[in-house]
């Protein structure tokens, strides 16, 4: 006789086997992004009492018992009464006959005497809630034992499990009640040898998945890490390692008695994922559990439900709902199908979604307005009674179409008495129209697609009644009045409703050609809905020569009616709009070959994430040839992606002009020390330096620190010793890690890892390796496949022989210290000198001082930066200051101011040059009016007026009664003067005044004095700049007066006395340069687009490029250019002012230049709109008779000129030079278009369309706003580009 144990002994095997595998065993297959897919378990169940039927009965002739037995007196059973089970790889019959048990041939084991069974289970640590699959009388289905002790009913018969290893429960304790969690369905098969592994990853891993949507996200707040790991046998001073969410390795390190926070992250988030790791706190402790948990709940915004009603209560079909935030606050929006209500009052009323299953346990109070706290909500009487499961009449009546102002409620929902979830949010609604959607054109006669360029948008023809036109430009060879195939479609709000067939044609009543108000006016006019409507790409649509524009009319079966035009026009060839060149410097090594066209050599790329070098260039590669090492010497051929339009070099062994090529320029392995790569960008400004480290297996035990180990010598101190810049903010993660490895072949043990004399930095808990831990050993390195001890693949996780130190921010400011990585088994070790900063500076400025119109101002942003001056740059990045005035780049707000008024602005500082790494603040700025009292007072103690201009009439009022010189004297010190401004002017020395010590004695010239004064008493501001130490960053200091000219009348060629000849100003920024091409010594910009700086004295050519011009700057290419091509040489030696406002006067200047214009021709003209003798004077002249100036307002000269008119006059800038800007081009819709003049609009129309005008951003041009230099700077180069090719 057989054993009639063999099959057992078998199964005995396999779950062995499985005890040994990782929870993914337990997971179901994972989608695309890695996540687990939610399968739905199906509860078991025995057959019903109609499927009984079918069950063969004992028979009651007890002389036939042909296919039964006998179990006990005067009981019989089915001989074939069997049921089967699988635990998940093997197919287990339990039956009553001894005979075939005995024999052994297949898995039969028999029952117990009282018809039960007990499946034994021999795994190490049995999960539960735990599947088993039962199949009686052909029926297969799961049951799920919810505990070791549970019993489960098959066919009449009781099962039970007997557990060999500890049983293993996990679940959540949520306000005070279990709830367990559910292993990944299995997959059964019947097959013991499938249990063997197959995924096995670093970790021993179980994937879970919890249902927790009864329960408010408040109460997710605190889930009881006890509640977990309840019934799992955890050692004293185990400890639990845990992430919330998807790549999070910013692991926690709790207790039992610590509280998770399982709250979704958003408002619409339905699963939480959760990682815990279990056992001790120590990275390389390769027997810890890893369990992924996926948390199932009820978003928040899927908690409420509405319903809404007309003012009569008539239900109105809500066809979406959506959640989100207005100003920072929660709101409902609710689109309304088209019907009885289109605006104005309406009812509505709240109950909580029907898929929230935890709604039978809670109560609502529904409050109006907003309430953030249970401790502030108001007194009964202010209940809203009438909202919560109200229907009808019986809702609450309000204004929901008010989007700016729309009603505001609170929802108190409480459990047993106590609040537990408050909700405030507003709620708007909004009719959601049919609409009609268009297709493309299609070619006569084919289905062939016809490109077009839609434009996206339309056009408005104010008729009767309003409707769109829709331009299509054709694609090169259709053309515009061929014939085409269009159609349209029709869109129902209403998604429930699934009648309107093919592109919504059951919706339409009628179409026609033509544009009618109503379907009886169109009752003559043929139907084309079948043609309109059918799908112009298969051989449908309605055939028309589209070119001179066909009208439809739409009649919905509704009553709407729609009605849209269609037209096609011609393509224009056009260039293609300027781009800047790439500076993009992307490389990543990918791996290596043997030879250029050989078999790849075994590779381990460290990750990105696993090293914060990797973004310094330190790239590190493990190879190994099959499973040998590679020998030093050896020619490999690295593999590597880069940017599309960058270069790879070698910088190694004096090789750096030999460009490389992915898979084919060989290198010469050497392991462990980096190689130097350069990746060139295309603008051939921008370079990136890359250290690649190619490692091979070493004899022994062998440490490697990434960026230490490899380190260039460049980035050691005098001594060698590695530094490391660390910076620990929000930008990087506040985390800065260091990979290291063993790259021997033996074991590395004795692993230690210190952090010395440290400043504002420390070691992360988990990523790190603890003192007098029993876990110090990295694996020896003989795979660069991710493998797990055993040698088994993992589906996650990196090599057995690598780990990684984790550095955290302990405090703000610099960082010091020294890193120590060593392995007393190996006698190595490695130091790190670490410098860099905590924390993101943070501007600690709170306000700005006020200024006063015309007088000089600075007010200094300050942050709490602690490193070089220059280390933090400032720049305004939202709002306005007035004209005159701009942000330095180190943080003063310094100008002349041009106007009065209240101005609110946002500064960003941003840190080491890293638009990551920045901060911002509001502040308002108030400029006073340039009153006699304001302007007197706002010189500074120690600059005190002691000769005034003018006589003194009292009240600081001073009045000059002639144009003659004038002697202004201050007791501010003669070195620290800077400038004189006059009405806001800055005048030229030598020229407009003259300057000498004696404390500060300036002598204004008698011409100068009277501005644009005509006599009749216009008051005058003149003020004097002083700088207290440094001439351009120094402490500002100034002395102003007011002053008026009365009963004299203006000269008519107010000029310099002593000079006649000379006109003010004569080499300003457009100077009268007479060479065809422009002297680089001229001032191009010179008003800094300011208005504050008109008359700058002409600096000579700077020799080095802009202090406050980046390399990271989005214009640095474009100031860059307009540089070299002496367009724009900046307002002081090293300072381009990339932020202040352009004038009118600054722009005319500029195109003059482009064009080499001999402005010298244009003397002696006068227009009554344009100051003579100015530098800009006959570069405005030119732009007068060239038509280049807005028709719609005088020359505005020194005055900040709107983007509007900046506009209109490149556009007609184009014009003069013969590209035609006369096409009709109305594609895009403006965001802003109502703040444009009908020109402005026509001309940013066609800048966007050439690609010179890019906007700011949605298109908006903010055409009310200046210009700033920078930006002009880009006009200027795309213009040029855009000539070129043409």
């Amino acid at each position: 006789m057989r054993n009639p144990k063999r099959w057992i002994a078998a199964l005995l095997t396999a779950v062995m086997l499985f005890s040994a595998l990782p929870g993914a065993a337990f997971a179901s297959e994972a989608d695309e992004d890695g996540v687990q897919q939610e399968e739905q378990v199906t509860p078991a169940a025995t057959p019903s009492e109609e499927e009984k039927s079918d069950f063969e009965a004992p028979p009651q002739d007890e002389d036939d018992l042909t296919g039964f037995i006998s179990k006990d007196d005067d009981v019989y059973m089915l001989e074939d009464d069997t049921v089967t089970f699988n635990t998940q790889y093997m197919d287990i019959v339990v039956g009553h006959n001894v005979e075939k048990a005995e024999q052994g041939d297949t898995p039969y084991v028999l029952f117990a005497d009282d018809d039960s069974y007990t499946i034994e289970l021999y795994e190490e640590a049995p999960f539960f809630p735990y599947e088993v699959q039962f199949t009686y009388q052909g029926y297969t289905t799961t049951e799920w034992f919810m505990d070791e002790n549970d019993c489960v009913t098959v066919g009449g018969h009781p099962f039970y499990v007997n557990c060999y290893g500890t049983p293993n429960h996990v679940g959540f304790l949520v306000s005070g009640e279990y709830v367990p969690a559910f292993p990944e369905p299995k997959e059964f098969v019947n097959d013991p040898y499938a249990a063997m592994p197959i995924s096995l990853l670093p970790l021993k891993e179980v994937s879970l998945s919890v249902d927790l949507k009864s329960y408010l996200p408040s109460e997710l707040g605190e889930v009881g890490v006890d509640a977990i790991l309840t019934n799992q046998s955890i050692a004293a001073g185990s400890t639990v390692v845990w992430a919330k969410g998807y790549n999070d390795d910013n692991y926690t390190i709790a207790d039992m008695n610590s509280k998770l926070d399982l709250t979704p992250t958003s408002a619409g988030s339905s699963t939480v994922r959760l990682e815990l790791i279990v056992g001790t706190a120590d990275q390389l402790d390769a027997s810890n559990v890893r369990y992924t948990v996926t948390v199932n709940v009820c978003s928040l915004r899927d908690f409420l439900q509405f319903s809404a009603y007309t003012t009569a209560g008539d239900a109105l079909k809500v066809s979406y709902q959506s959640y989100g935030r207005r100003n920072g606050e929660p709101y409902y929006q609710l689109s309304i199908v088209e019907g009885a209500w289109t605006t104005g009052p309406a009812r509505l009323s709240l109950s909580l979604n029907s898929e929230f299953s935890g709604g039978n346990t809670l109560t609502a109070t529904v409050y109006e307005g907003r309430y953030t706290s249970a401790d502030n909500l108001p007194q009964s009487e202010s209940v809203i009674t009438d909202m919560w499961k109200t229907t009808g009449a019986s809702a609450h009546l309000a204004d929901y179409s008010n989007y700016q102002n729309s009603p505001e409620f609170t929802v108190a929902l409480s459990r047993n008495g106590t609040i537990v979830q408050l909700m405030d949010f507003s709620v708007y609604m909004y009719v959601s129209s049919f609409s009609v959607s268009l297709s493309s054109l299609y070619a006569e006669s084919t289905s062939e697609y016809a490109s077009y360029r839609p434009q996206a948008a339309y056009r408005w023809d104010h008729g009767e009644n309003d409707y769109d036109t829709y331009i299509f430009t054709m694609e090169s060879g259709y053309p515009a009045n061929g014939s085409y195939y269009f159609n349209l479609s029709i869109y129902n709000p209403d998604s429930s409703d699934e009648s309107g067939g093919e592109n919504g044609i059951n919706f339409v009543s009628k179409a026609v050609v033509g544009k009618y108000i109503s379907e009886a006016a169109a009752a003559d006019a043929t139907d084309i809905k079948g043609q309109l409507f059918s799908d112009a790409g298969t051989n449908g649509g309605y055939k028309a020569d589209y070119s001179g524009g066909v009208t439809f009319t739409i009649f919905l079966k509704n009553g709407i009616v729609r009605t849209l035009t269609v037209k096609t026009t011609e393509n224009v060839s056009l260039p293609s709009a300027p781009t800047p060149l790439s500076r993009d410097t992307y490389f990543w090594i990918s791996g290596a070959r043997k030879s250029s066209s050989g078999p790849s050599l075994s590779y381990y790329v460290m990750p990105y994430d696993d090293d914060s070098y990797y973004y310094n260039g330190y790239q590190t590669i493990f190879l190994l040839d099959g499973g040998s090492t590679i020998a030093d010497g050896t020619t490999i051929y690295p593999t590597f992606d880069q940017g599309n339009k960058v270069e790879v070099h070698l910088g190694h062994d004096g090789e750096s002009t030999k460009k490389q090529e992915s898979g084919t320029s060989p290198v010469t392995f050497k392991s462990g020390e980096a190689i130097h790569y350069s990746a060139a960008a295309e603008n051939g400004t921008h370079l990136k330096n890359y250290w690649v480290t190619f490692l091979t297996q070493q004899s022994g035990a062998h440490l490697f620190v990434n960026g230490a180990t490899n380190a260039d010598p460049s980035h050691c101190d005098d001594d060698g010793t590695p530094v490391r810049e660390v910076f620990l903010d929000d930008a990087h993660g506040n985390h800065h890690d260091v990979f290291f490895a063993n790259i021997g072949d033996a074991v590395l043990t004795g692993l230690y890892v210190k952090l010395e004399d440290a400043q504002n930095i420390k070691l992360d808990e988990y990523w790190t390796v603890h003192d007098g831990s029993a876990n110090t050993s990295l694996a020896a390195f003989n795979s660069t496949e991710s493998k797990t001890a055993t040698g088994s693949y993992a589906y996650y996780g990196e090599l057995m022989n690598v780990a990684k130190v984790r550095l955290m921010p302990d405090g703000a400011g610099a960082i010091s210290g020294t890193l120590t990585i060593g392995s007393t088994g190996s006698g190595e070790e490695v130091k790190i000198k670490l410098t860099g900063t905590a924390g993101t500076p943070k501007i600690t400025t709170t306000s700005i001082v006020d200024g006063v119109k015309y007088v000089p101002y600075s007010s200094v942003i300050q942050t709490n930066n602690m490193y070089a001056s220059d280390a933090v740059r400032f720049e305004r990045v939202a709002g306005t200051l007035p004209g005159g005035m701009y942000v330095k780049p180190n943080g003063e707000v310094y100008g002349v101011p041009q106007v009065a008024g209240t101005f609110t602005f946002t500064v960003r500082a941003t840190y080491n040059n890293d638009d990551s790494l920045y901060d911002e603040k509001e502040f308002t700025l108030v400029i006073a009016e340039n009153t006699d009292a304001n302007v007197y007072t706002a010189t500074d103690s120690g600059y005190t007026v002691t000769d005034h201009i003018g006589t003194d009439a009292g009240n600081y009022h001073f009045v000059l009664d002639g144009y003659k010189d004038q002697v202004f004297r201050t007791e501010g010190e003669f070195g620290d003067f800077i400038d004189l401004w006059l009405d806001g002017r800055k005048l030229t020395r030598g020229i407009d005044y003259t300057a000498e010590s004696g404390s500060t004695v300036i002598t204004i010239f008698g011409g100068t004095l009277d501005g644009n004064d005509d006599g009749s008493g216009d008051t005058h501001t003149i003020a004097a700049e002083f700088r207290e130490g440094d001439k351009e960053d120094g402490t500002l200091k100034r002395a102003a007066q007011n002053y008026v000219i009365e009963g004299v009348s203006k000269p008519s060629n107010p000029t310099n006395p002593t000079n006649p000849a000379t006109p003010s100003n004569p080499s300003g920024p457009s100077g009268s340069n007479n060479n065809s091409k422009p002297d680089n010594t001229s001032k191009p910009a010179d008003d800094s687009s300011s208005n504050s700086t008109p008359n700058d004295p002409v600096p000579e050519a700077p020799n080095t490029f802009f202090n406050d011009v980046a390399e990271r700057d989005w214009f640095y290419d474009d100031v860059k250019w307009a540089f070299e091509n002496e367009l724009m040489v900046g307002v002081s030696e090293h300072s381009f002012a990339p932020d202040e406002p352009i004038s009118q006067a600054t722009i005319v200047t500029l195109l003059a230049r482009m064009l080499k214009i001999d402005l010298s021709q244009f003397d002696g003209i006068e227009y009554d709109d344009i100051l003579p003798g100015q530098w800009y004077t006959n570069a405005a002249i030119w732009a007068k008779q060239s038509g280049i100036l807005p028709d719609y307002s005088t020359f505005k000269g020194t005055d900040v000129l709107p983007r509007d008119g900046m506009a209109i006059m490149l556009v007609n800038f184009l014009r003069s030079m013969g590209v035609d800007v006369n096409i009709n081009f109305t594609g895009v819709t403006f965001e802003d278009a109502d703040l444009m003049t009908a020109d402005g609009l026509a001309a940013f129309q066609i800048l966007y369309h050439y690609g010179i005008f890019r906007g700011v951003g949605g298109y908006r041009m903010d055409p009310q706003s200046s210009t700033t230099r920078a930006q002009f700077a880009a006009l200027m180069h795309r213009i040029s580009v855009f000539i070129e090719s043409r």
